[in-house]
């Protein structure tokens, strides 16, 4: 149970919750110091109080009071309930009797120097506190980050920000969560405040992010113009030179770009550099020294797509088709979403490679050896449109229907694009032609039934689901569908069921992850 919500549950909370959560809040997070009871708390968080005649009425009703055994349990062994309780010690006036001059002299001294101390050091611990308290928020921050929660992210970093605004963290913090949330525009009020800051370090991040949004808007000229400003501030500064070389790379100016990173970076062991002057190298001409690059860059990860992706290209072109094949094949063995984000030294990744770029290459791999089966044309029309080249895959597809009227696979094709397209009426009829042809189709059943569950005709998308069920029993994405179709009937409980069953066969089934944390 998190703390704050714990001290305040407990009746114990009632009195010491006010009291000492800023004291204890840091110290109980970092150490998961919790009580196994809820109904008592550790003997250090309640002792401080136990003293003061106030809380003596109000602490007797927290003690279990029993005939055979009066002690109360606590962390730190057994305290005697009615000695702790019930003596409190009195001052007496014929003490003050009995007092002399030298006496009164040395309490008010003892007086006076407490006094002292609690003036010089009550400031330095509440500044402690509040250090604690800012560590503690960029922690939670931090991990928000790592687990691509950018938006609880950016509201922590910003109270930090606040609070102190020369926290380099803090600041580092909000530019990469807004730069991760794409906001660009607020990114851009972020780095126009930072500016106006003295701090020169938290200038080049600021300088750093901001480039990084144009080259995601591919304003590369604008990206080169920024990060010359961050090198003038400091020219060692690796994220800087690296964008730089990104910039000029994704401009066309390859040279310029190999020049940076040979200079900067030859024995750099980050791989990004490497896979890039890699590029810069095959685009140039220079075959054998793209080759090593890639190679190196597989001995520092070999789980990139990319990297296999611009090996075989290297040996396309140098008519190594065999070659070409075997590196080719060896891609798909390796995770295609495989990318660690890197937020302490941002560099820009200009390599993701489109799923249709690699099967156009793989097709013209096979193609050359003259064996092996090429993907289908209505296949390469899907994920040409997905590329971004609408007409072409759109006509693409269509051009097979021509040909082939009886082509499940493309009637189905040609009813997510019409989906895509906004016309749902033709992506229903494509896939009720599919379903005549072949009416135990996966995928037709499938898009049928979120289809007409978009469509609101709940009853069909729940016959469609059944009938994938019929077929196959532990469908992830045919149970998932059931529990969105019971969750728009008002049915939560039934939906939770579906959603809880698909992922016993797919843990990490994302539609049914996400419909659980909406009920």
């Amino acid at each position: 149970m998190p703390v704050k919500k714990w001290l305040i549950k407990t009746r114990a909370g009632e009195i010491l919750g006010p009291y000492l959560f800023r004291d204890i809040q840091y110290h109980l997070l970092k150490k998961d110091i919790f009580p196994q009871d809820e109904a008592s708390l550790p003997c250090e968080l309640w002792q401080p109080l136990r003293s003061f005649p106030e809380f003596r009425s109000t602490i007797r009703k927290l003690v279990p009071h029993e005939k055979d055994d009066k002690t109360y349990a606590v962390s730190h062994g057994k305290i005697k309930t009615e000695e702790t309780l019930e003596y409190i010690p009195h001052v007496k006036l014929s003490l003050l009797k009995r007092l002399s001059v030298r006496d009164f002299f040395l309490i008010a001294l003892c007086v006076s120097f407490i006094g002292y101390a609690v003036f010089i050091f009550y400031p330095l611990k509440k500044n402690g506190g509040e250090s604690t308290k800012f560590q503690v928020q960029l922690e939670q921050a931090s991990q928000f980050q790592k687990t691509g929660s950018y938006s609880q992210a950016l509201s922590l970093y910003e109270d930090v920000f606040r609070e102190n605004k020369d926290n380099l963290e803090a600041i580092k913090g909000v530019l990469s969560s807004t730069y991760f949330l794409r906001s660009f525009d607020s990114l851009k009020e972020k780095v126009q405040k930072i500016l106006l800051q003295k701090d020169q370090e938290a200038h080049e991040w600021a300088y750093i992010y901001l480039s990084l949004s144009y080259m995601v808007n591919q304003d590369y000229g604008d990206a080169i113009s920024i990060l010359q400003k961050a090198r003038e501030l400091n020219g060692k500064h690796e994220a800087v030179l690296y964008n730089l070389a990104c910039s000029y790379f994704l401009n066309g100016e390859f040279a310029q770009a190999k020049l940076y990173l040979e200079t900067y970076f030859l024995t750099s062991k980050e791989l990004e550099p490497h896979l890039l002057l890699g590029q810069a190298y095959l685009n140039l001409g220079d075959t054998s020294k793209a080759l090593e690059e890639f190679q190196f860059v597989l001995n520092l990860n070999s789980q990139l797509q990319e990297t296999y992706y611009f090996l075989a290209k290297t040996y396309q072109k140098r008519g190594e088709v065999e070659k070409t094949f075997q590196v080719f094949e060896k891609m798909f063995e390796v995770d295609p979403y495989y990318f660690q984000k890197k937020i302490e030294h941002p560099y820009f990744f200009p390599v993701r490679v489109s799923y249709y770029q690699k099967m156009s290459l793989y097709n013209a791999i096979l193609a050359q050896r003259g064996k092996g089966h090429l993907v289908s044309e209505s296949r390469m029309g899907l994920l040409q449109y997905l590329n971004g080249e609408k007409k072409e895959g759109l006509e693409k597809v269509q051009n097979v229907l021509l040909t082939n009227q009886k082509d499940v696979l493309t009637y189905i094709i040609l009813g997510i694009l019409n989906f895509y397209e906004g016309d749902r009426e033709f992506a229903l009829l494509n896939l009720r032609t599919a379903l005549k042809l072949k009416p135990t189709s996966f995928l037709a059943l499938l898009y049928s039934g979120y289809l007409t569950l978009e469509n609101g005709v709940l009853d069909q998308a729940e016959d469609y689901f059944q009938k994938i069920l019929e077929e196959n029993s532990k469908s992830p994405a045919a149970l998932s569908g059931l529990g969105r179709v019971f969750y728009k009937k008002g049915d939560h409980k039934t939906s939770e069921y579906y959603w809880k069953r698909a992922l016993e066969f797919d843990p990490f089934y994302l539609p049914a992850l996400e419909g659980l944390q909406n009920l």
